[in-house]
């Protein structure tokens, strides 16, 4: 994978911007020691990602490409070093600073303990708020989406695989979700169930559920379905 700075370089990148963003005490032990093999082992699920978008800047003619300038690059990437993170046990200052880092720089409110799939694709996410739902590859998120529990129980919803989250939408409650299923712009469901290959359309309760126009995965990704 072709990289924007050199490792060492964007190790030291990332360990900067916690040190400004936030200056408390626990700063001193941001380390690039600290913080290499986390980096590292973040870099690796970045490339198997990306290797699976078949969109100019991510990867051209299976040229794999990281930009740090790239805002929805290094979006992903803060995702996915929290939960990296996470699942190493890391300090959990350290993973609220990546967490609130990543709203912070990208307006994306998405904690380090949700589960996100290995294979997404996220677009210009500003004001996306994304809770601890079930998912699985090949989802694409645009901006001001949301995707949380009801209020009265607390239940996420679950998704297939290829799904699509154009802007302004929202997936609440107890929602299950089918393969290849596109929410378009503005639409809302709440506890409702979506069978696979469909597009809703409208704001609940008054959805309109039609057929999909797209497949998902052989639109937006590629090449380990």
């Amino acid at each position: 994978m072709n990289i924007s700075l050199q490792k060492n370089e964007f190790v030291n990148y990332l360990r900067l911007l916690l040190i400004n963003s936030f200056p408390d005490n626990h700063s001193s032990k941001l380390t690039n020691n600290y913080l290499q093999s986390l980096v590292e082992d973040t870099l690796d699920k970045i490339e198997y990602c990306f290797k699976n978008i078949k969109l100019k800047y991510y990867n051209t003619d299976n040229k794999i490409s990281f930009n740090h300038l790239n805002s929805d690059h290094m979006c992903m990437f803060l995702c996915y070093m929290g939960q990296v993170g996470y699942q190493y046990d890391y300090e959990e200052i350290l993973l609220n600073k990546i967490s609130y880092l990543n709203k912070i720089l990208h307006g994306l409110d998405v904690w380090f303990n949700v589960k996100l799939p290995d294979v997404l694709l996220m677009v210009h996410p500003i004001g996306t708020v994304i809770g601890n739902a079930s998912f699985s590859d090949f989802i694409e998120i645009h901006h001001n989406v949301t995707i949380g529990s009801s209020f009265s129980d607390m239940v996420y919803p679950s998704f297939g695989k290829g799904i699509c989250l154009y802007p302004n939408s929202s997936v609440i409650g107890k929602c299950n979700i089918g393969d290849n299923v596109t929410f378009g712009i503005n639409s809302s469901i709440i506890d409702s169930n979506i069978p696979s290959n469909k597009r809703v359309l409208g704001q609940y309760p008054n959805n309109h559920i039609i057929n999909a126009k797209i497949n998902v995965v052989d639109e937006y990704f590629g090449h380990a379905k």
